[in-house]
Protein backbone atom coordinates (compact mmCIF):
# COMPACT_ATOMS: atom_id res chain seq x y z
CA UNK A 1 0.00 0.00 0.00
CA UNK A 2 1.23 3.18 -0.87
CA UNK A 3 1.75 6.25 1.77
CA UNK A 4 -0.66 8.27 -0.42
CA UNK A 5 -3.43 5.74 -0.31
CA UNK A 6 -2.35 4.74 3.29
CA UNK A 7 -3.54 8.41 4.42
CA UNK A 8 -6.70 8.76 2.12
CA UNK A 9 -7.82 6.06 4.17
CA UNK A 10 -7.43 7.98 7.45
CA UNK A 11 -9.33 11.24 7.52
CA UNK A 12 -7.16 12.35 10.82
CA UNK A 13 -4.18 11.68 8.87
CA UNK A 14 -5.36 13.74 5.52
CA UNK A 15 -6.30 16.94 7.78
CA UNK A 16 -2.87 16.60 9.48
CA UNK A 17 -0.91 16.30 6.18
CA UNK A 18 -3.61 19.55 4.55
CA UNK A 19 -2.81 21.58 7.72
CA UNK A 20 1.11 21.03 7.33
CA UNK A 21 1.18 22.04 3.62
CA UNK A 22 -1.26 25.02 4.77
CA UNK A 23 1.26 26.03 7.25
CA UNK A 24 4.33 25.53 4.86
CA UNK A 25 2.72 27.45 2.09
CA UNK A 26 2.37 30.69 4.39
CA UNK A 27 5.84 30.47 5.75
CA UNK A 28 7.07 30.46 2.31
CA UNK A 29 5.11 33.55 1.69
CA UNK A 30 6.60 35.46 4.73
CA UNK A 31 10.12 34.85 3.59
CA UNK A 32 9.46 36.17 -0.15
CA UNK A 33 7.76 39.03 1.23
CA UNK A 34 10.66 39.73 3.69
CA UNK A 35 13.35 39.88 1.00
CA UNK A 36 14.83 43.31 0.19
CA UNK A 37 13.56 45.22 -3.27
CA UNK A 38 16.58 45.93 -4.79
CA UNK A 39 15.47 48.70 -6.94
CA UNK A 40 14.15 49.88 -3.97
CA UNK A 41 16.89 50.35 -2.38
CA UNK A 42 19.12 50.99 -4.87
CA UNK A 43 16.64 54.47 -5.83
CA UNK A 44 16.73 55.01 -1.82
CA UNK A 45 20.59 54.96 -1.36
CA UNK A 46 21.10 57.12 -4.78
CA UNK A 47 18.44 59.40 -3.52
CA UNK A 48 20.39 59.97 -0.28
CA UNK A 49 23.66 60.77 -2.28
CA UNK A 50 22.24 63.29 -4.24
CA UNK A 51 20.91 64.66 -1.75
CA UNK A 52 17.46 65.12 -2.86
CA UNK A 53 15.28 64.00 -0.11
CA UNK A 54 16.97 66.48 2.22
CA UNK A 55 14.72 69.83 3.24
CA UNK A 56 15.71 72.43 4.70
CA UNK A 57 16.11 71.88 7.90
CA UNK A 58 15.79 75.70 9.83
CA UNK A 59 13.92 78.60 7.94
CA UNK A 60 13.71 82.36 7.23
CA UNK A 61 12.54 84.93 10.20
CA UNK A 62 12.16 88.57 9.81
CA UNK A 63 13.59 90.40 12.94
CA UNK A 64 12.40 93.62 14.76
CA UNK A 65 14.29 96.79 14.97
CA UNK A 66 15.88 96.74 11.46
CA UNK A 67 17.36 93.32 11.23
CA UNK A 68 16.23 89.77 9.95
CA UNK A 69 18.24 86.49 10.32
CA UNK A 70 18.45 83.48 8.63
CA UNK A 71 18.84 79.83 10.75
CA UNK A 72 20.44 76.64 8.81
CA UNK A 73 21.20 73.66 9.92
CA UNK A 74 21.74 74.93 13.21
CA UNK A 75 23.84 77.91 12.11
CA UNK A 76 22.59 81.20 12.12
CA UNK A 77 23.57 84.73 9.96
CA UNK A 78 22.14 88.15 10.85
CA UNK A 79 21.75 90.84 8.99
CA UNK A 80 21.47 94.50 10.61
CA UNK A 81 21.64 98.02 10.23
CA UNK A 82 24.31 100.13 10.68
CA UNK A 83 25.40 103.85 10.20
CA UNK A 84 24.30 105.79 7.68
CA UNK A 85 26.99 107.10 4.76
CA UNK A 86 26.88 110.42 4.99
CA UNK A 87 28.74 111.17 1.67
CA UNK A 88 26.11 108.59 -0.61
CA UNK A 89 22.91 108.70 1.97
CA UNK A 90 23.34 104.56 2.10
CA UNK A 91 21.85 102.54 4.68
CA UNK A 92 24.63 100.43 5.50
CA UNK A 93 24.38 97.02 7.14
CA UNK A 94 26.27 94.54 8.66
CA UNK A 95 26.36 90.64 8.41
CA UNK A 96 26.98 88.70 11.34
CA UNK A 97 27.06 84.92 12.22
CA UNK A 98 26.37 83.00 15.31
CA UNK A 99 27.99 79.71 16.11
CA UNK A 100 25.46 77.65 18.63
CA UNK A 101 23.42 80.91 19.18
CA UNK A 102 26.43 82.00 21.26
CA UNK A 103 29.57 83.46 19.64
CA UNK A 104 28.86 86.43 17.35
CA UNK A 105 31.46 87.45 14.48
CA UNK A 106 31.28 90.01 12.33
CA UNK A 107 31.88 88.85 8.71
CA UNK A 108 33.83 91.32 6.59
CA UNK A 109 32.27 92.60 3.04
CA UNK A 110 34.05 91.71 -0.03
CA UNK A 111 36.52 94.34 -1.07
CA UNK A 112 34.57 94.97 -4.31
CA UNK A 113 31.32 95.70 -2.80
CA UNK A 114 32.69 98.83 -0.72
CA UNK A 115 29.99 100.75 -2.58
CA UNK A 116 27.30 98.61 -2.14
CA UNK A 117 25.86 96.29 1.20
CA UNK A 118 23.98 93.17 1.69
CA UNK A 119 19.96 93.71 1.35
CA UNK A 120 19.17 89.98 1.73
CA UNK A 121 20.24 86.75 3.08
CA UNK A 122 18.89 83.22 2.58
CA UNK A 123 19.44 79.09 3.23
CA UNK A 124 19.61 77.06 0.34
CA UNK A 125 19.86 72.89 0.52
CA UNK A 126 22.49 71.50 -2.22
CA UNK A 127 20.92 68.51 -4.36
CA UNK A 128 24.37 67.31 -5.08
CA UNK A 129 26.13 66.68 -1.90
CA UNK A 130 22.96 67.95 0.94
CA UNK A 131 25.01 70.59 2.92
CA UNK A 132 23.65 74.07 3.82
CA UNK A 133 24.76 77.01 2.09
CA UNK A 134 23.69 81.07 2.83
CA UNK A 135 23.22 83.08 0.06
CA UNK A 136 23.64 87.00 0.57
CA UNK A 137 22.62 89.65 -2.26
CA UNK A 138 23.94 93.18 -2.20
CA UNK A 139 22.56 96.00 -3.91
CA UNK A 140 21.91 99.68 -3.03
CA UNK A 141 19.97 100.85 -0.16
CA UNK A 142 17.14 102.59 0.91
CA UNK A 143 16.84 102.69 -3.03
CA UNK A 144 17.48 99.33 -4.78
CA UNK A 145 17.72 99.01 -8.69
CA UNK A 146 17.43 95.89 -10.92
CA UNK A 147 21.32 97.02 -12.40
CA UNK A 148 22.49 96.56 -8.69
CA UNK A 149 21.84 92.55 -7.53
CA UNK A 150 25.05 90.77 -6.71
CA UNK A 151 25.01 87.32 -5.11
CA UNK A 152 27.34 85.60 -3.03
CA UNK A 153 27.56 82.02 -1.36
CA UNK A 154 28.99 81.31 2.44
CA UNK A 155 29.31 77.58 3.40
CA UNK A 156 27.50 76.88 6.54
CA UNK A 157 30.73 78.17 9.02
CA UNK A 158 30.72 81.59 7.12
CA UNK A 159 33.29 81.35 4.58
CA UNK A 160 33.09 83.20 1.44
CA UNK A 161 32.80 81.00 -1.63
CA UNK A 162 32.45 83.54 -4.45
CA UNK A 163 33.24 87.09 -5.57
CA UNK A 164 32.34 89.60 -8.00
CA UNK A 165 35.48 90.85 -9.83
CA UNK A 166 35.07 92.68 -11.79
CA UNK A 167 32.31 93.86 -10.24
CA UNK A 168 30.58 95.22 -13.74
CA UNK A 169 30.61 93.03 -16.93
CA UNK A 170 29.77 94.12 -20.67
CA UNK A 171 27.76 92.62 -23.05
CA UNK A 172 28.54 95.20 -26.68
CA UNK A 173 26.44 92.73 -28.53
CA UNK A 174 23.31 94.06 -26.77
CA UNK A 175 21.83 97.33 -26.96
CA UNK A 176 23.43 100.44 -25.46
CA UNK A 177 21.43 100.60 -22.64
CA UNK A 178 21.83 96.65 -21.77
CA UNK A 179 25.04 96.41 -21.99
CA UNK A 180 26.10 96.68 -18.49
CA UNK A 181 25.68 94.13 -15.81
CA UNK A 182 25.95 93.02 -12.54
CA UNK A 183 28.79 89.83 -12.18
CA UNK A 184 27.64 86.85 -11.19
CA UNK A 185 29.02 84.27 -13.14
CA UNK A 186 31.34 82.90 -10.16
CA UNK A 187 27.96 82.44 -8.14
CA UNK A 188 25.86 80.92 -11.30
CA UNK A 189 28.46 78.42 -11.86
CA UNK A 190 28.78 77.27 -8.27
CA UNK A 191 24.93 77.33 -7.44
CA UNK A 192 24.65 74.93 -10.43
CA UNK A 193 27.52 72.50 -9.85
CA UNK A 194 25.82 72.36 -6.06
CA UNK A 195 22.32 72.33 -7.64
CA UNK A 196 21.12 74.80 -5.48
CA UNK A 197 17.20 75.44 -5.51
CA UNK A 198 16.35 79.09 -6.09
CA UNK A 199 17.34 81.38 -3.10
CA UNK A 200 13.81 82.65 -1.12
CA UNK A 201 15.36 85.70 -0.02
CA UNK A 202 14.36 87.45 2.99
CA UNK A 203 15.58 90.85 2.61
CA UNK A 204 16.06 93.73 5.48
CA UNK A 205 13.63 96.49 5.70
Amino acid sequence: MSRIESISRHPQRLAAAGALLFAYGIALTACEAQKPNASSENARTESSARGEPFEPPGGLESGTGGGVKVICNGKEMRLQDDATDPATGMKRTKLQFVRSGRAVSAIGLPGEMRDYTPVGVSCAISRSNGRPYFVVQFGERPRGCKFCEWFYLYDQDGKQLTRSVPVILKDETLPETQQQYPNNEEYTALAERLRLPDAEMSYID
